[in-house]
């Protein structure tokens, strides 16, 4: 009698089941949300906007993290996946009649990076309709700057993250980047929202002020800059 042949997973060795998944994704996102709002808090990304504040009125960073963030998912990604593929098959070279049915069999780096580009097109909208609504809700400008600003930078680090199979890395880029958006989304929503963050700040210590009208802030921006 033939001995039985073992059965072969279809499974892929990096798979997870659905409570892992959710375990883990609440992890993460609860570090996440706890992450934000210290670095919201202590004001850690005030040295960025200060140079921001160069080129932008401050009421408007949010929007131009907008804009970075749009060409960044549309446009630098594009260009870098059109690269990493082209050196990935050095004797094929990029497709430029059949684009989809070479990227359809793309394995290693190659898939990575057509996925990071992917992806960044696939998470925009969500982002750009939260800033939006958020700048015409009249959400507080530091609250929308903080967000957009960590938005954008989580996209950058993902794409790298994602080329460099750094999973963990890419797993918790891409949370910022959604609780970012679901955040912005929250504050313009739900009045009172903003009171419930406000005392999440307060339980992680702060004893920060923020500024929550535009024109108030840049007026003392304009006032402190006239100083020096």
């Amino acid at each position: 009698m033939p001995p039985k042949s073992k059965a072969v997973s279809s499974v892929p060795r990096t798979a997870i089941s659905v409570g892992q998944l959710m375990q883990t994704t609440l992890l993460i996102t609860a570090g996440v949300v706890v992450g934000i709002a210290i670095v919201e808090n202590y004001g850690l990304l005030a040295p960025i906007q200060y140079f921001l504040e160069f080129l932008t009125p401050v009421e408007h960073i949010s929007l131009l993290a907008l804009a970075f963030t749009a060409f960044w998912s549309f446009s630098a990604t594009a260009l870098l996946s059109s690269y990493v593929i082209g050196i990935a098959n050095k004797d094929k070279g990029v497709e430029i009649a059949e684009p989809r049915l070479q990227k359809a069999h793309l394995t290693g780096i190659a898939s990575r990076a057509h996925g990071a580009h992917v992806n960044a097109i696939e998470t925009f909208s969500l982002f750009a309709s939260a800033v939006i609504l958020a700048y015409v809700t009249g959400v507080p400008v530091h609250v929308c700057n903080s967000f957009a600003l960590l938005h954008a930078g989580a996209r950058v680090v993902h794409t790298f993250a994602y080329l460099a199979d750094w999973r963990m890395s890419r797993a918790i880029c891409w949370t910022i980047c959604t609780v970012t958006s679901l955040g912005l989304y929250a504050f313009a929503t739900f009045p009172g929202f903003s009171a419930f963050y406000r005392h999440c700040l307060f339980f992680l210590g702060g004893a920060r002020h923020h500024l929550d009208n535009a024109p108030v802030a840049r007026s003392i921006y304009e006032a402190v800059r006239g100083v020096h």
